[in-house]
């Protein structure tokens, strides 16, 4: 599994190891053509492998974000390639046997190319079916890179609270004071 390490004295490891092959990360890895996942009971019939599917779709998805506001009040943010609408904080699921917060770290470097220090909690709560845990970052370096999430940049509250997202958006930007 992969592994981010915390902490400033750990930094260029993250750089040096070989962490994996994310061209199918997050949940396009389990919508994969052909892939079976060796941790479930196969048997023979297609009823049964759509039938898992199903009862894993319907499960509650336990995921992460990442807030990072620079001191223009930009938040970091990524868009998706396909729909301008579909902006949000780096994130994404949180892996099995791993800890909330080094899959915040993880989704962060994945999806933008920063390293964060000093992730603190910040916010718990449940969205389209899934529940979502916020972190903030007190700092953080590295420079942006593109992912196959989405387009990464810094965009204002403004554009967060007109996508497809603004009702999650919009409880997060009140209840840290922002609006």
């Amino acid at each position: 599994m992969a592994r981010v390490f915390r902490g400033r004295q750990n930094r260029n490891k993250i750089l040096d190891e070989v962490i994996g092959d994310y061209s199918m990360a997050g949940s396009r890895r389990y919508d994969a053509p052909g892939n079976i996942r060796s941790d479930r009971f196969v048997v023979s019939s297609r009823t049964n492998v759509l039938s898992d599917a199903e009862a894993e779709q319907s499960s509650k998805l336990v995921t992460v974000r990442i807030l990072i506001r620079r001191i223009d009040g930009k938040f970091l943010c990524v868009v998706d390639h396909e729909d301008n609408l579909k902006i949000g904080f780096p994130g994404g699921r949180v892996e099995e046997g791993e800890i909330q917060e080094d899959a915040a770290l993880r989704e962060l470097w994945e999806e933008t190319g920063l390293i964060a220090d000093n992730l603190h909690l910040i916010d718990v709560r449940s969205f389209l079916g899934n529940e979502v845990s916020l972190f903030i970052a007190d700092s953080y370096e590295g420079k942006l890179k593109e992912s196959n999430e989405g387009k990464v940049g810094w965009c204002s509250m403004r554009y967060f609270l007109s996508g497809h997202y603004k009702d999650y958006y919009s409880g997060i930007f009140e209840k840290l004071g922002y609006l």
